[in-house]
């Protein structure tokens, strides 16, 4: 499994671009496919968006350093793309992003089966959305 640490949260030309580092090569950065399920980790404050390539499955990691800036973002409703940091490879569009987000968001709100503080930083942040 690789894991994909977002790093920036854009808005580029009615699109929202994450941007991640993450020891990937090219020829599997090439193979990774939009994995259309978003999950949680409680333990580490971030929600987790699934990549697949053919054998695996693959995290894309939004801590919560940036939900502020998905929360800017959440009720336009753009396409969402990643990219790799500092290269010039394809971006891949992650498919099912806000609705996956959103389902999330209604079932973590006062449900302290995440965690209390993860349920809280939840609160907080997207409590208007």
């Amino acid at each position: 499994m690789i894991i994909l640490n977002v790093i920036s949260i854009n808005a580029v030309s009615h699109k929202v671009v994450l941007t991640v580092r993450g020891d990937v090569s090219e020829e599997e950065w090439g193979s990774f496919e939009a994995g259309e399920r978003m999950l949680v980790d409680s333990d580490n404050l971030a929600f987790v968006y699934l990549m697949e390539t053919a054998d695996n499955y693959h995290h894309v990691r939004i801590k919560e350093d940036y939900w502020a800036a998905l929360k800017q973002h959440l009720k336009l409703e753009a396409p969402v793309e990643l990219q790799l940091e500092d290269k010039e490879q394809r971006k891949i569009e992650l498919t099912y992003f806000w609705g996956e987000l959103g389902l999330l968001l209604e079932n973590i709100q006062g449900n302290h089966n995440y965690g209390k503080v993860f349920v809280e930083r939840v609160e907080e942040i997207f409590n208007d959305t």
